[in-house]
């Protein structure tokens, strides 16, 4: 698992990119992966497509 973001953030919106690594920096493949954000309480999962 790689973590992209940690922290406080401020009220508004916020971007955060991914470049296509996992946690040791290799290159994943294209494919469909799941992404989670972590709020507080609350939990939201999405999926993203990653094409090479």
């Amino acid at each position: 698992m790689k973590r992209l973001a940690q922290g406080l953030f401020p009220v508004g919106r916020h971007v955060v990119k991914w470049d296509g690594t996992d946690a040791d920096g290799r290159q994943m493949a294209s494919g469909v992966y799941v992404i989670r954000l972590a709020v507080r309480s609350s939990d939201t999962t999405r999926k993203v497509v990653l094409l090479r």
